[in-house]
């Protein structure tokens, strides 16, 4: 694996030349820095391998300084552009990471180097935090453990990321640069109220690019028409088979609450299935669950199976895209076996749900 700059003892600059100090553009580089630079970057590799052998004995400092070198990647876009060739690598050694057994580990140093943004935010510092969102790729590591990227900022900071975004907006000779930063740093919150400001912005602003981003924003928080199936399993006990109505009124109420969906009118949905049930033996399976979403004209269903487990129950929440009928999020728990059990965490799946998608 290759990083840029000198990911272990200096930094970008040292090998691109200092761009402030000098005045020369670092990109494209100058032929011998840039013979200089992939000489580095050959080094390095070896440099890295050596540390990922060590990484056994210590991951915490080898994805400590990952991340490190990750995010000094983004602040040294002032110098160039050409960190873009290297980030991917570490973008994805980060990303397996994630899909293996030290996704906790990295799952936590994200949520610090999150937290230590935040408290930048707060003491005013908001442009500088919004630098990092200019080139950086958080999109990847957004997907992968959105819980953490979808934690709520402080009231303070995120009042300053709203500010931010109205002022750019307003803003004529910079607007456009800051706007973008400031809307997917909101956008990565999934905070409802981004949707409202998004709308504000959209209504007011005379600048076509960011009523083009606001719009961007609306589409991607706005709520999600979606069609919501809850499915009781057989053997539970009646009391359970009977609240099957109660226990999907309650999803409904739930994801409609969080802001991120629009549910289905609930008569249209079961006049639907009444119809479908004619060629569909049942609606346990995505790919049936996918069909009445199209049927109802909605762009997903989230379908809560309910099952038996050694003693308690099983709840699983899907969302299921109904364009492409696959499983795009699936969140699990287990309740005790009265229907306010089942009815209290359901309402916690679905907001987790809410969160996460």
């Amino acid at each position: 694996m290759v990083l840029y700059g000198n990911a272990i003892n200096g930094s970008f600059k040292d090998i691109v030349g200092d761009y402030q100090n000098t005045g020369r553009p670092c990109s494209p580089f100058a032929k011998e820095e840039r013979v200089a630079y992939q000489g580095q970057s050959q080094n390095l590799s070896h440099l890295v391998d050596g540390v990922r052998v060590a990484a056994a004995d210590d991951p915490a400092t080898y994805y400590k300084k990952l991340l490190r070198r990750w995010v000094d990647g983004a602040k040294a876009s002032i110098y160039g552009s050409t960190h873009a060739r290297y980030n991917p690598d570490i973008t994805t050694t980060l990303e397996d990471a994630l899909d293996g057994d030290q996704r906790e580990l990295v799952t936590t140093l994200v949520r610090e180097w999150l937290v230590t943004q935040t408290k930048k935010l707060e003491a005013g510092s908001v442009r500088e935090v919004l630098s990092l969102f200019e080139d950086f790729p958080l999109e990847n590591l957004a997907g992968l453990i959105p819980e953490v990227f979808a934690s709520d900022l402080s009231p303070q900071a995120f009042n300053a990321l709203i500010s931010e975004a109205h002022d750019s907006a307003r803003d004529p000779m910079t607007g456009t640069l800051r706007f973008g930063p400031a809307m997917r740093y909101l956008e990565y919150t999934k905070n409802p109220q981004v949707v409202d400001e998004a709308k504000k912005i959209v209504e007011s602003t005379t600048n076509a690019s960011i009523r083009a981003t606001a719009e961007i924003t609306v589409k991607k928080l706005g709520p999600i028409s979606t069609s919501v199936i809850v499915a009781v399993h057989k053997g539970l006990p009646s009391q359970i088979v009977s609240a099957t109505g109660a226990l999907t009124e309650a999803l409904r109420s739930a994801l409609v609450g969080s802001k991120r969906f629009q549910a289905i009118d609930a008569a249209a949905q079961t006049a639907a299935i009444r119809e479908l049930e004619k060629t569909l033996d049942d609606f346990h399976d995505e790919r049936s669950q996918a069909q009445l979403g199209k049927f109802l004209g909605a762009t997903a269903v989230v379908s809560c199976s309910i099952r038996g487990l050694a003693g308690s129950l099983q709840i699983v929440m899907d969302y299921v895209d109904v364009e492409t009928g696959a499983i795009k999020k699936s969140v699990t728990a287990t309740s005790g076996t009265t229907v306010p059990d089942l009815k209290k965490e359901i309402e916690k799946l679905a907001q987790q749900l809410a969160q996460e998608i």
